[in-house]
């Protein structure tokens, strides 16, 4: 149940990071042949990204931006899916483990006592 309801979010999430690395990957790819100065009808042109250092963060871009959003989903959900399973393996050992303690120690003891008995037993505590 829980994967169900985490999914939605989180693929739509997922397709949002997608989308900004896309846009910041073009942002950063017209850094690349930016014109500086114009002497004389030629225009000098500088890479933005080499010179402030963000070639590696531009290929990084690049790469990311190259997976189709079909696949972001599968992974997304994939993890999802292993999250789930995996909080239900750690719900089902703490379950166990609890089960196993009480049954050690004796457990805790509640004692029910009908609606009717309470009434009467609390008429006779606090009579009118």
């Amino acid at each position: 149940l829980g994967f169900l309801v985490s999914v939605l979010p989180v693929v739509l999430l997922a397709l949002i990071v997608k989308w900004l690395v896309s846009l910041l990957s073009h942002f950063l790819e017209g850094w690349q042949n930016l014109p500086l100065i114009s002497i004389l009808g030629q225009t000098q042109r500088v890479n933005m990204t080499q010179l402030l250092g963000l070639g590696p963060v531009l290929e990084a871009l690049q790469n990311w931006d190259t997976v189709s959003a079909l696949a972001v989903i599968g992974v997304v959900a994939a993890l999802s899916l292993l999250g789930g399973v995996l909080m239900g393996a750690i719900s089902g050992i703490l379950e166990l483990a609890y089960n196993l303690t009480a049954r050690l120690t004796g457990g805790i003891q509640v004692e029910l006592v009908g609606k009717r008995e309470a009434d009467s037993s609390a008429n006779l505590a606090n009579p009118r």
